[in-house]
């Protein structure tokens, strides 16, 4: 059961992108950069949140989020994620780690 299931707008590069969200807080999904100790690129993973995103803009919008450099999503308010897995970039879908704070208060949505 997701902690968060619901609507979203992901801040990419300067541009809004409209979402389906579905969020989870206390864990992240393993990257790279987490691998090999670099924990600061998505803070604390014990603590963190990961979810799935799918934008509303499809291909071209996931492809946009994929390149920016700066990347925030917005609920209650805005925090900073990377992207974790591509995931089916034809139906713009991500698969996220966010920092903390998450953006999102448990039991909304």
């Amino acid at each position: 059961m997701a902690d968060y299931n619901g609507r979203a707008v992901v801040l990419a590069g300067g541009v809004e992108y409209g979402c389906d969200a579905t969020l989870n807080k206390g864990a992240s999904h393993k990257t790279s950069a987490a691998a090999f100790g670099r924990v600061d690129v998505v803070g604390d993973l014990s603590d963190g949140w990961l979810g799935h995103l799918k934008l509303d803009g499809g291909a071209d919008a996931a492809w946009a989020v994929c390149e920016a450099d700066d990347l925030w999503l917005r609920i209650d308010r805005d925090s900073s994620f990377t992207v974790a897995n591509q995931g089916d970039l034809d139906r713009g879908e991500l698969d996220i780690n966010g920092n903390n704070p998450p953006p999102f208060d448990s039991g909304q949505g």
